[in-house]
């Protein structure tokens, strides 16, 4: 039983782990008058040394009186970006909505109906989204349409969220900031992947003296 249990505890600790980093100050969208960017929110990613699998990206208390207007990039350290929101919403007014960004949900973000709290995958409604030059600038396009196009470097450095506010007369907040989410796989040491091959070996000779 001692070679089984090892074997399964090395399985679930090889399953993957999460690291999540933040940025909890609010991002006035825009900056200031009622169209134009907001002032670009950055996370620092550091210790991340196992392959990444998958980046989901949290959104929080989202108030705004016509999310329509808002256009979302987020760029990697590398300089990649990618556009998890835009335009979407229509003009329905909305109160501290937790939005989550994740590649393989089924959810889509509803384009002519109203916000609500939730995980959808990430969505661009507008086709030809222009972000005015702030500092740090924005990257220029051709832009990613998914998550996963952002984990093809090194993920641990600066990562930008551009958030534009593509029309006058309305405004809005991320009262909670925003956040990261990154999962890992690790990488078998030699010696588990051995203890595991003897876990297996183990079971399968004591199969053997049953029969």
């Amino acid at each position: 039983m001692r070679f089984t249990f090892s074997a399964f505890a090395i399985a679930a600790a090889a399953l993957g782990a999460a690291q999540t980093f933040s940025n909890p100050s609010s991002i006035a969208v825009p900056a200031s008058g009622t169209s134009g960017p907001a002032t670009p929110s950055s996370i620092a990613v550091s210790g991340i040394t196992d392959p990444v699998v998958s980046v989901t990206v949290d959104l929080l208390g989202l108030t705004h009186t016509f999310p329509d207007d808002l256009d979302i990039l987020l760029v990697n350290p590398s300089g990649q970006g990618a556009i998890i929101m835009s335009d979407a919403g229509s003009s329905f007014d909305i109160d501290g909505v937790d939005l989550s960004f994740d590649d393989s949900s089924a959810n889509v973000l509803p384009d002519a109906a109203i916000l609500t709290s939730g995980t959808y995958m990430p969505a661009n409604y507008g086709g030809s989204d222009v972000w005015t030059a702030t500092t740090p600038a924005p990257p220029a396009g051709p832009y990613g349409t998914t998550l996963s196009s952002l984990l093809s470097g090194n993920v641990n450095g600066n990562w930008w969220l551009f958030i534009e506010d593509d029309a006058a007369a309305d405004v809005g907040v991320f009262a909670g900031g925003w956040r990261l989410n990154f999962t890992t796989q690790p990488v078998p040491e030699p010696a588990s992947m051995l203890a595991l091959g003897a876990g297996a070996l183990g079971l399968l000779a004591r199969r053997r003296r049953k029969h």
